[in-house]
């Protein structure tokens, strides 16, 4: 599935790295791999990459010089001729310590290895890559989920989420993808030299290690599966077009009883959007631009400063809207105002920040119009763990734009939203059949 295209992966010679090497060789790409340390486990990624018919390369680099980064890139396009894909990887590892005792040339060896280097290759790819490309970062699950002892770390991955969304929304007009992966706790050498059995290298026992390094004690860290790569390596085929600026991560899909737990609270009594709680995962990460395909239009959450846009797209569809919405939600009142519109907006930005339900507002690629939107949000009837609907504008209605969102929009929910029985209303339900639904009860 991936013949014909080229590979970069940073850090590709043990662990999570070595996985992606393979993944991405056996589906048919050619890959350049760099590694610091550890020449024989590179050779031996090599040796059973062409046992298996796959083409790779390895490059010894330590990305914490200043000028590796470059090289690497520079090197593995000479090489294979051009790059499609580029998986930022590699990680340094350092002994957990307090903020109050961590050297600053720790902090700043880290940042090299973990950050700069990642912001090297992709600028380099920016400026280089072909249309179309592919760029995967691989991040931390404590970016979301801080412990104390990491804060160099956390800080380095923290920064590569952001250079991902920018990156996300500078790359999209050339239909390259960016977006970062947030594995959990994972038996690595990296996870193991941080966590070691007996405590901290140091002999000291820090409040960083005891998460991870009692799951390694303990059997209870997941190893590395053959297939881990798949999670990166599908994003670069072409079903991938349309997600961007992302950082799904491994609890992303909760199970059937974490989603009933989450809408039932510790009473057994239903959480509605009251906007006290969220109904989903504390580690999920909403994505912050969602491409149509074909590229000229795309998804993203509605702010309040987009009232200028979105007052006159809604006031304009609102008698086709009230016929929709107007009987669920009493929206869009016909003496709704500009003033009330933008409250409304305010609030959209408040719910979606705290997780509690989201608007995608759907643009043009300038954003020069607001051209419809998608809602994601809590059941209020009982048979679901999520509802979705969305509209377009008028003159829109039976287009090419609007059949490419209603083609997206279920593939998007079941790839990147922790729903088990998403419920696509005005699509697989009418309107009238929800609002005969048995309610859930809501929180006094």
């Amino acid at each position: 599935m991936l013949e014909d295209m080229t590979a970069v992966v940073t850090g590709g010679s043990r662990g999570i790295g070595r996985a992606i090497v393979e993944r991405l060789c056996s589906d048919g790409a050619d890959v350049v791999f760099n590694y610091s340390t550890g020449e024989e486990a590179a050779a031996d990624v090599v040796r059973t990459v062409r046992a298996n018919g796959g083409e790779v390369r390895a490059m010894r680099l330590d990305l914490r010089e200043p000028d590796a980064a470059e090289r690497l890139m520079e090197d593995a396009e000479a090489h294979l001729g051009s790059v499609d894909i580029l998986v930022n990887n590699a990680a340094t590892s350092f002994t957990p310590a307090p903020l109050a005792e961590t050297e600053a040339e720790v902090f700043d060896g880290v940042l090299a290895a973990n950050t700069r280097s990642v912001f090297l290759t992709m600028r380099y790819a920016a400026r280089r890559m072909r249309d179309g490309g592919r760029i995967v970062n691989i991040s931390t699950l404590n970016t979301v989920r801080p412990v104390p002892g990491i804060g160099p770390y956390a800080a380095s991955k923290g920064a590569i989420e952001q250079l991902t969304a920018v990156a996300a929304r500078e790359l999209g007009p050339r239909g390259i993808t960016v977006n970062t992966v947030s594995p959990g706790a994972t038996d690595t050498d990296l996870l193991r030299g941080t966590n070691p059995p007996g405590g901290s290298p140091s002999g000291r026992r820090h409040d960083a290690a005891r998460p991870a390094g009692a799951a390694v004690r303990r059997g209870r860290c997941r190893r590395v599966p053959r297939g881990s790569g798949r999670r990166v390596d599908h994003r670069p085929e072409p079903a991938g077009d349309w997600r961007t600026g992302m950082t799904p991560n491994r609890r992303s899909r909760p199970s059937g009883a974490e989603v009933r737990r989450k809408i039932r609270g510790p009473d057994g009594r239903a959480l509605l959007p009251s906007g006290r709680v969220s109904w989903l995962p504390d580690d999920f990460v909403h994505p912050v631009l969602v491409p149509l395909p074909g590229g000229d239009h795309h998804l993203r959450p509605i702010r309040e400063t987009d009232t200028p846009l979105d007052y006159p797209a809604v006031m304009g569809s609102r008698e086709r809207l009230w016929t929709i919405y107007g009987p669920a939600w009493g929206w869009p009142a016909a003496t709704m105002t500009y003033e009330a519109d933008r409250a409304d907006l305010l609030r959209h930005e408040k719910e979606i920040a705290a997780h509690q339900s989201f608007n995608y507002a759907l643009f043009d690629t300038a954003e020069t119009a607001l051209l419809g939107c998608v809602y994601i949000d809590p059941p209020e009837r009982a048979g679901a763990d999520g509802d979705i609907s969305w509209w377009v504008v008028d003159e829109l209605v039976d287009s090419t734009v609007e059949r490419a969102l209603d083609a997206l929009v279920p593939q998007w929910i079941a790839a990147d939203w922790p729903f088990e029985r998403p419920r696509f209303i005005g699509r697989e339900i009418s309107w009238s059949d929800y609002l005969a639904l048995p309610g859930i009860p809501t929180v006094p």
